[in-house]
């Protein structure tokens, strides 16, 4: 969680929608927000205080959301859809070899056990192509509600672009980085 400063007025806040698989726990370490900085050996780098994130008073990601409806700015940290996707499904991915592999994490367990999704390809060649391929109905029904990010069976697929745009205020500025700029 990153220290929210509340004292800012509305019309100077910026409200960070931390959208999952973008890149923003990095991105995010790196402009100055305290997100996930050095909690393990992916993202070993520390915080840096900044402007930016004196004046982000609010964030939401996934469930969270404690943004004021008449902030200013929104900060969006966006990556290409197809990388963000493949990221998206094999974070979730059950790993059968630890002691543990149905561990809260993977809570999406029956897009990959119980229809042998195993790969994005098996995602989308048994359970996007129509006709009869050996995949059942419900698996199919899985995968399209996935991929149109209607039903939580894959979390940030679920938790997509449009689900967080739909929380921004209609006047207010959206700021995006996009992820593959940032060197």
């Amino acid at each position: 969680v990153f220290p929210l400063n509340k004292h800012i007025t509305p019309d100077k806040q910026t409200c960070f929608a931390h959208v999952g698989k973008a890149g923003g726990s990095s991105i995010g370490c790196m402009l100055g927000f305290l997100l996930h900085c050095g909690d393990d050996e992916k993202t070993n780098f520390q915080s840096v205080p900044s402007l930016l994130a004196a004046t982000t008073a609010h964030s939401f990601h996934r469930e969270v959301y404690d943004c004021s409806d008449t902030a200013a700015n929104y900060l969006f940290v966006i990556r290409d859809p197809l990388a963000r996707a493949l990221s998206a499904f094999n974070y979730a991915k059950p790993d059968l070899s630890e002691k543990y592999p149905f561990s809260k994490k993977y809570k999406d367990k029956e897009i990959y056990v119980d229809c042998n999704f195993w790969t994005l390809n098996d995602f989308a060649e048994r359970g996007l192509v129509k006709g009869n391929n050996g995949t059942s109905d419900e698996c199919k029904v899985r995968a399209k509600k996935a991929l149109l990010g209607t039903e939580d069976n894959l979390v940030h697929w679920y938790f997509n672009y449009q689900f967080y745009y739909e929380m921004v205020s209609p006047d207010a500025n959206i700021i995006v980085i996009r992820n593959e700029h940032i060197v």
